[in-house]
């Protein structure tokens, strides 16, 4: 068994400098749909990866979801109210150390502070402060509604449509072994291997009730993944 790990874990690095993504991207994919993504750019390594799967050679168990991290902005205690805690995102990594570069690269602000669902938890039962979620949706304060209007040309629209997009992918996924209804008014495909699926809204792409924030006019099948496989890195899916 532990020669078959190995083998997995070099299968993967292997597969990641194909593509370009990192090893833990493409650990959110089968075998058999990285397999479809690498054909094109190395046929010999597709053909070894249907061979070590249909000996045995290659065996994946899913490993378990990363760590829940929370990104959490703290406001110290006044008169009249206690200390806050503010749980501005939430995420999941590997490591402390990786936590604190997303929370650097997600939300570039001094001040931040990243803890564990773990930490925070204890925080609330030792009653050191009240945790709170913050709200992307709260009514916005007139100083931060008086933001200047960015000035210069505006971006050129891509030339595919939305709408393309859509059924450009859908039948791709399809083509990838992915479960799709087009024939939906907010059509879906979902994952063989895992329980997630993927909402193509009339202008969003969501996996399961997560936006992607991606704008999926002109991109590639390739980077589509990529993005999908990190999200549901991140989500734990």
């Amino acid at each position: 068994m532990a020669i078959q790990e190995r083998l997995s874990a070099a299968l993967h690095e292997r597969i990641a400098r194909t593509l370009g993504w990192s090893v833990r991207e493409t650990q959110g994919l089968s075998l058999l749909m990285l397999r479809e993504l690498v054909r094109d750019k190395d046929p010999t390594l597709a053909r070894e990866i249907t061979r070590g799967v249909q000996t045995g050679e290659y065996i994946l168990e899913p490993a378990p979801p990363p760590q829940l991290w929370h990104a959490i902005e703290i406001f110290p205690s006044t008169p009249k109210r206690p200390v806050r805690h503010v749980v501005v995102g939430s995420f999941r990594a590997g490591s402390r150390e990786e936590a604190e570069d997303v929370t650097a690269r997600r939300w570039p602000r001094r001040g931040l502070e990243t803890r564990t669902a773990r930490e925070v938890k204890e925080w609330q039962e030792r009653g050191l402060g009240a945790v709170e979620i913050y709200d992307p949706h709260r009514r916005i304060t007139p100083e931060k509604a008086a933001k200047p209007k960015p000035t210069g040309p505006r971006p050129k629209r891509k030339s595919e449509t939305y709408q393309a997009a859509k059924e450009r992918l859908l039948n791709q996924l399809r083509a990838l072994g992915w479960q799709t209804r087009p024939d939906l008014k907010f059509p879906w495909a979902k994952h063989p291997d895992h329980d997630f699926r993927v909402n193509f809204k009339t202008q969003a792409v969501y996996l399961n009730d997560h936006s992607l924030w991606i704008d999926i006019r002109g991109m590639t099948i390739e980077e589509f993944m990529q993005h999908v496989a990190h999200a549901a890195n991140v989500r734990g899916f």
